[in-house]
């Protein structure tokens, strides 16, 4: 990480400042920089507030945490996590099913061994998929919490459990079990691997919140298909099996947005995030970013910016035919 600093840092100790020429081991505290804050160089550096002279304490530690990003992965027993080398053999993985790989960011804790850290804890830390709905009948299952009518959530032994609903006793015991219907929950999830390799990626709980009503929304990375027009229209075309009988006949839906030609799209489309499907209307509030979206193209210019961001819905609580309408709708771009 790049540091940089000014007259507004604190020096702990002062007479630490003319430290430059040394090599020292330091803690620093700062906020990333943006466009206003000179001399850094955003995005990405770090303007301190605070620097800090530390104990260098070598090879060997009781106890330290680093949190960036996996690289030079080749197995749990040997990978890096910024220029730290990790041993997470014998950690335990929040979420229980987190896979580690190349650029998935994380925080790991544990002693210090021989230059190694040797993970008793590795910790998911990049983006979390979100939803914020209330708890519908039929949706308490069996170990699985089901909502909006089609996102089913998992959760295991590391999810963390927070009451905070108006009059809730911080000290009582709250789980799955605590749930009922008509409960608002907050829910932000995580995807892994299904036992069964055959089987989508199950989304897996890492905080529930139990806390007072406060609109529908929905936040994660947009499936693959995006439709237009109506998203349940469809059509026969000939069977493409090769071992099927030649006049056979299958349904398909209709061609999705990047096949459009008649700018259907323009006025409408629809998304699916979680696998919850959503109609986005040119009555849609739509920002990318910072940037509210005007114009005859809005909603053809907001499927265009979606690639591989997040993209946050706020959701009309009433369903339409055909999934839900977006009352708001941003996508997240990366900092």
């Amino acid at each position: 990480l790049s540091v940089c600093y000014d007259e507004t840092t604190v020096f702990e100790p002062a007479e630490f400042a003319p430290w430059l020429e040394s090599s020292v081991f330091v803690e620093v505290e700062g906020t990333i920089a943006d466009d206003l804050n000179s001399p850094c160089n955003p995005p990405g550096d770090i303007i301190a507030s605070v620097i800090e002279e530390e104990d260098d304490f070598g090879e060997d530690a009781d106890k330290i945490s680093v949190e960036g990003f996996v690289s030079g992965y080749v197995d749990k027993d040997d990978f890096m996590v910024g220029s730290q080398a990790v041993d997470a053999s014998g950690a335990t993985l929040i979420p229980a099913g987190l896979v580690l790989a190349d650029g998935v960011e994380v925080e790991v804790e544990g002693p210090l061994v021989g230059g190694t850290l040797e993970a008793t804890e590795v910790e998911f830390e990049g983006e979390e998929s979100e939803v914020s709905a209330t708890i519908e009948a039929g949706a308490l299952g069996d170990n699985t919490l089901t909502l909006l009518g089609s996102i089913v959530i998992g959760f295991d032994g590391s999810t963390r459990w927070e009451d905070k609903e108006s009059g809730a006793d911080s000290n009582a015991p709250f789980s799955f079990s605590s749930l009922q219907v008509g409960d608002f929950v907050e829910v932000k999830a995580v995807y892994v691997p299904a036992d069964d390799p055959a089987a989508e990626d199950e989304l897996v709980a890492t905080r529930i919140e139990r806390d007072e009503p406060d609109g529908i929304e929905v936040e994660g990375r947009v499936g693959e298909d995006k439709f237009c027009a109506d998203p349940t229209a469809t059509e026969l075309i000939p069977n493409p099996d090769p071992e099927a009988d030649p006049e056979s006949m299958i349904s398909v839906l209709i061609a999705p947005c990047e096949e459009d030609t008649e700018n259907l799209w323009h006025n409408k489309a629809w998304v699916e995030v979680l696998g919850l499907r959503v109609e986005i209307r040119e009555t849609t509030d739509l920002e990318v970013g910072d940037v509210v979206l005007t114009g005859a193209n809005r909603v053809a210019d907001f499927i265009n910016q979606i690639g591989t961001n997040f993209v946050e819905l706020e959701i009309d609580p009433v369903p339409t035919s055909a999934g839900y309408l977006a009352l708001e709708a941003e996508v997240e771009t990366a900092p």
